[in-house]
């Protein structure tokens, strides 16, 4: 519970030192609820700011947070469809620190089940695989984890973030396999379950 008010105390103070600054802004009318979910009156939003086309197909999103006590607004990052993903470097289990100006897509936007400060962000910008980052509002760094199919759903007891993520010809198995895997909240690696193959 202790735990729980610190990081609702810190969101608070992200906002209220926001409202007193230039880079407190008005939410865009454009920007759609992006979790149900709200803590101490701070939402999560999400704003189309370039929309995708046959020239340009990675859509610009920025990420927002709105305390609707105030009306006032904070963008936290934009996203940037020339960001590369970090593939090699996460080989294995190994979720990668990722700059705020490299997220390359954004089409959803979770708190991460208590953790105030931690924000779950997903899009898929290569037509194909799910990235997945955890971005920090505390520290305003992000990790990009080593996943490729996107949240299966959060674990209170731990807390775990489940993922789902497909191999091919895993543990000597030919095919295309899933997979399910299990992360803290700092990105660090838990465990895994193959759920079998995939029939393409």
């Amino acid at each position: 519970m202790k735990k729980s008010l610190i990081r609702t105390s810190f969101l608070l103070l992200v906002l209220l030192i926001g409202a007193s600054t230039s880079w407190a802004q008005k939410l865009p009318a454009t920007a759609r609820l992006a979790d149900k979910k709200e803590y101490a009156g701070i939402e999560l939003y999400l704003n189309v700011e370039r929309a995708a086309s046959e020239d340009d197909p990675a859509a610009v999103v920025s990420l927002w947070l709105l305390n609707t006590n105030t009306g006032r607004a904070v963008r936290v990052l934009t996203t940037n469809p020339m960001a590369q993903g970090r593939w090699s470097e996460m080989s294995g289990h190994k979720s990668v620190s990722t700059p705020l100006t490299q997220i390359a897509a954004a089409e959803k936007a979770l708190f991460v089940a208590d953790e105030t400060d931690l924000i779950l962000l997903e899009g898929c910008p290569d037509a194909r695989n799910v990235w997945s980052y955890l971005v920090d509002l505390k520290t305003r760094t992000a990790k990009q984890l080593p996943t490729n199919s996107g949240l299966v759903c959060f674990f209170d007891e731990g807390p775990f973030i489940l993922m789902n993520n497909y191999r091919y010809d895993y543990e000597g198995e030919t095919g295309r396999y899933n997979v399910i895997q299990a992360f803290r909240p700092d990105g660090s690696f838990v465990g895994e379950l193959p759920l079998g193959p995939v029939e393409e």
